[in-house]
This record gives structure tokens, sequence and C-alpha cells, in this order.
């Protein structure tokens, strides 16, 4: 992967999470760790918006990139099903329980954005 391929996701990422805390608002430290909890969702919405790409792309493979498709919608509900369990973990001071189930949707997502950024730069250099 290119340095730009990698760069331009980190850049939408942490504007969309630096807005949500800081525009209108004086961000708390319990802000901020929420804020932190909840972007793995953004990371995977990131990924399937890639997939749409890499489905609608006219050298992409469109049966290959519904089948992702419904894979990360899928994901994205378990996604948001683990974010919320960590919230509420990290609201009732279960903070090693919160870290973990953090850190597993953060393995999760930045997987899935991974793999996503892999299948679109494949189909723009012709390797797929």
């Amino acid at each position: 992967m290119h340095a730009l391929e990698i760069i331009m996701p980190i850049i939408v990422l942490g504007l969309a999470f630096a807005l949500k805390l800081f525009i209108d608002r004086t961000a708390s430290l319990p802000d901020a760790i929420s804020s932190t909890l909840e972007l793995p969702v953004d990371i995977t919405f990131l990924a399937i918006s890639l997939i749409v790409g890499f489905t609608i792309a006219p050298s992409g493979e469109t049966k290959v990139g519904l089948a992702w498709f419904a894979f990360y919608v899928l994901g994205v509900i378990f996604i948001v099903f683990i974010w919320r369990r960590s919230i509420k973990c990290f609201e009732t001071n279960s903070h090693k329980t919160a870290f973990f189930l953090g850190a597993l949707n953060y393995l999760i997502s930045i997987t899935a954005i991974v793999h996503s950024i892999k299948l679109v730069t494949e189909v723009a250099s012709g390797t797929l």
C-alpha cells in the first residue's frame, strides 16, 4: 500500500472524530472516551463506503463486492453491539471490560478498513 492510501482515510476519520468531539461543546474526559469507543463504528462505515465503491466501479467484481457488502453490514451490526456494551461498561465503572471490548472493536474495524482499502487499490491497479 502507498502512504496516501493510508493517510487519506486517517484524515477522514480524524476529522470526523474531532468535529463530533469539539464542535459546539466542551469536551470532557468521559466524552473523549465515549467518542474513542465509538470510532470503530465510523471506521467500519468508511470501510463499507469503500466496499460500495469497489462494487460499483466499472472494473470491480460486482458479485464479490455484494458479498463483501453483506458481510460488512452484518459486521457493523456486531460492532455497534460491542460499542454499546463497551459504553455501558464504562458508565458502570467496568473499565477493564470496556477497554477489552473497545480493543476488540478496533481490531475488527481496522482489519475491515485495511481489507477494503486493499480491494479498492487492487481494482484501481488492475491486479484483481
